[in-house]
């Protein structure tokens, strides 16, 4: 049987991912090897992210590399995976959550009541960052996580924000390194993900041991939620879900791109309940963006 071949991205980080896919694979008895594909946002390493006019910049080739049967399987950030997915893609199995969180880097302690410059190129960061701290100002920076905690070492900026599971999965998280705990993530943050065609996503659905029933289970409703969002505005939207003994634990937030909170909010249910979980949110949710005119 030939090895499963793994579209990847070409960084550090991506290789990481694609390196756990294979171990996953591998205690499933399956041989797998990488296959590093460029997408368009390692191309282009100056556009800040919210001005690309497509989604996917960081999937859509290795996508289509899955298609187009150049790879069997395509491995991704989720974070950085559109919720509405190619035809003939299926996202058929995530591993275990690792780190959720956003983490800040500074030189020096900030001095809130005073301003500052914040490098992130994240318009979900900023919103957030911006309801906090609205002296604040921002630094488009862009490049693997390498690159930009260079970036920020050789200028003034005065802090960076970056996903904690990145730099501490390549030995990169700084010491000092602060958890924003108040920051709620993207869908899918410190989630690895692997699509396939959609006409095989029984065949690897049921290899017993690669999906994590639980991680699955979360993202699956922070998905969800971010699905119905983008339908109903284009604004910054933060989600994480998590189990907690029984209960499925969910937070949304809402901002405009200029740090306003519109909607904000926890809720829990039993697990055997979630299904009924994100109807109502979802509906709460819409109800304040149309109250704030987006």
């Amino acid at each position: 049987m030939q090895p499963i071949r793994l579209g990847t991205r070409g960084s550090q980080l991506a290789l990481w991912q694609a390196e756990q896919v294979q171990t996953a694979l591998q205690h499933c008895g399956l041989a797998s090897l990488p296959m590093v594909i460029r997408p368009q946002g390692d191309k282009d390493q100056k556009t800040p992210l919210d001005r690309f006019p497509e989604r996917g910049v960081f999937t859509k080739a290795i996508d289509q590399a899955v298609l187009n049967g150049q790879v069997d399987l395509a491995v991704h950030s989720l974070k950085d995976l559109p919720v509405t997915l190619p035809d003939g893609i299926h996202l058929v199995a995530v591993l275990p959550r690792d780190h959720w969180k956003d983490v800040l880097i500074t030189k020096h302690p900030l001095d809130i009541n005073r301003p500052h410059v914040i490098a992130t190129s994240s318009s979900r960061r900023k919103a957030q960052w911006k309801a906090r701290f609205p002296l604040s100002q921002f630094v488009d920076i862009r490049g693997n996580m390498e690159v930009r905690l260079h970036k920020f070492t050789n200028n003034t900026w005065d802090g960076l924000i970056l996903s904690k599971a990145g730099l501490d999965r390549i030995g990169l998280l700084p010491e000092g390194a602060q958890d924003l705990d108040w920051m709620i993530p993207a869908p899918g943050q410190g989630v690895i993900g692997i699509c396939c065609r959609s006409e095989e996503s029984d065949t690897y659905r049921n290899i017993k041991g690669l999906n994590h029933a639980e991680t699955w289970e979360c993202i699956h409703l922070e998905r969800q939620f971010m699905r119905q969002m983008e339908m109903a505005c284009q604004a910054p939207v933060g989600a994480i879900a998590r189990i907690e003994a029984t209960r499925m634990t969910f937070t949304g937030c809402i901002h405009t791109p200029d740090g306003k909170a519109i909607w904000h909010r926890n809720a829990s249910c039993p697990l055997s309940e979630m299904d009924k979980l994100l109807p109502d949110l979802c509906k709460e949710a819409r109800h304040h963006i149309l109250n704030n005119g987006l």
